[in-house]
């Protein structure tokens, strides 16, 4: 569910490259992504079923794109979204994505502003909701991971989950990277009726602990 809610600013995008980092273990490294967007160098972890995509693919040594992405880059703002290969983005099950909002002239814009802003957007999409806010500090940045279970988005069949990372940085650029699992319509306190287990949402959380940003002095 898509939540920039700032005046949108244009986003550079100069690469992404994936590399393999000993965070998981020696067999099976934890894969992770790196982009820059408005001067902030992002270093974050795939997602699980990202990771579990890209083994198979290396193994089947076929040649094919690893993730359907979509991209969009207007005004001042940038999004890029990533789901399984065999799923579209009119249905898909599971997507990660990050996005950026470049601010210069809303110095004031925190993490907390940005979580208000996604817990507002699931408090109208969604005919219930239960919303989890953590406060974080990674290596090189503060924020908040947030995961907000939205039991049915309204006027349709589906449910989501997501977990996502919030934070900004010093050149005033917010940063939100996140993932979502959606499926029927479910039960927050019914862990069986989930699109996805407690255990990956947790997995992600701690995923999401090691994102890395240097942004340009």
């Amino acid at each position: 569910m898509r939540t920039s809610r700032l005046t949108p600013l244009i986003a550079i995008l100069t690469g992404i490259t994936l590399q393999s980092t000993a965070l998981a273990t020696p067999d099976q490294p934890r894969i992770q992504q790196t982009i820059n967007i408005f001067d902030n160098q992002i270093t974050y972890p795939m997602s699980a079923w990202q990771e579990a995509e890209y083994h198979q693919l290396k193994q089947s040594k076929r040649k094919s794109e690893l993730f359907n992405t979509y991209r969009q880059q207007k005004n001042r703002s940038f999004i890029f979204e990533q789901i399984p290969s065999k799923e579209t983005f009119k249905i898909w099950t599971k997507l990660n994505a990050i996005s950026a909002i470049f601010h210069p002239d809303q110095k004031q814009v925190t993490p907390e502003h940005i979580a208000y802003n996604n817990k507002d957007t699931f408090k109208k999409s969604c005919t219930s909701y239960q919303y989890i806010e953590i406060p974080v500090q990674t290596k090189t940045s503060r924020g908040l991971i947030v995961t907000i279970f939205c039991e049915q988005i309204k006027k349709t069949q589906e449910g989501e989950i997501m977990v996502k990372f919030i934070t900004t940085t010093p050149n005033l650029t917010s940063i939100q990277i996140y993932s979502e699992w959606k499926g029927a319509p479910f039960n927050a306190l019914d862990e069986k009726t989930w699109p996805v287990s407690w255990d990956t949402i947790k997995d992600q959380i701690e995923r999401y602990k090691m994102v890395d940003i240097v942004t340009k002095q």
